[in-house]
C-alpha cells in the first residue's frame, strides 16, 4: 500500500503512519512525529495547529550542519542537537559564566551542589579552587561538557585556546547555550 502526506510518499504500510502503533490496544488520536515533520490529531495537521508553544526569551539551537542558530521568543526549536531533528524543550536555567559569548578567565562563587560546564571549541578550561579538573575541547563545532560537585567556595575557570558558547550552570546535565550577562 502507498499513501501520501503532503509531498511525502510512503509505501509498505498496511495502515496510515499515525496508526502504526497502539497504546493499550487502542489507536491513539494524537501523534506528533517531529522527525518526519508530521502531526495528527484525528486527521493530519500542521505543527502550529496541534500545539501551542511559548518561550519568553530568545534561544539557541543546533542546525543540521552543526552550527548554532538563533530562535526568537515563542519560536519552536526544531533542531538537531541529538543528530536528528527534534523539538528542544528544556528547563529554565541561568548561565553563571559572565560574558559567555566572549569568554575569559573568571572566578565564580559555588556551593556544594552539582554544576555543569560546557563549551564549543578546541581550547581548554582548567578548574581550580573549589574543584580541580580540566575540560578540553575537541572541535570548533563540537560541544564538550563536564558535571561535578565542587566544595563551597570560589571556583576559578582559566581559559586557553579557542573557546566559544561557554555555559556554567547549576544542574547535573548541560542545557543549550544560554547568553550570559
Amino acid at each position: 500500500m502507498q499513501f501520501s502526506f503532503g509531498q511525502m510518499q510512503f509505501s509498505g504500510f498496511t495502515r496510515p503512519w499515525y496508526l502504526q502503533g497502539t497504546m493499550g490496544g487502542v489507536d491513539p488520536i494524537t501523534w506528533l512525529h517531529w522527525l518526519k515533520d508530521k502531526y495528527f490529531i484525528k486527521t493530519p495537521q500542521t505543527f502550529d495547529r496541534v500545539q501551542t508553544f511559548e518561550r519568553d526569551s530568545a534561544a539557541k539551537g543546533v542546525s543540521l550542519d552543526g552550527t548554532l542558530v538563533n530562535y526568537l521568543p515563542n519560536d519552536e526549536r526544531l533542531e538537531y542537537s541529538t543528530g536528528t531533528k527534534g523539538l528542544l524543550i528544556e528547563l529554565t536555567r541561568a548561565n553563571l559564566f559572565v560574558d559567555s559569548d566572549v569568554p575569559a578567565t573568571q572566578d565564580i562563587t559555588t556551593t556544594a551542589i552539582p554544576y555543569t560546564l560546557s563549551f564549543y571549541g578546541t581550547g581548554s578550561i582548567v578548574l581550580s579552587g573549589a574543584h580541580s579538573a580540566t575540560l578540553a575541547g575537541t572541535g570548533a563545532n563540537e560541544r564538550v561538557d563536564v558535571t561535578f560537585t565542587p566544595s563551597a567556595g570560589v571556583l576559578t575557570l582559566t581559559l586557553s585556546g579557542t573557546i566559544t558558547y561557554t555555559n556554567f550552570e547549576e544542574g547535573s546535565f548541560p542545557t543549550s547555550f544560554i547568553e550570559g550577562d
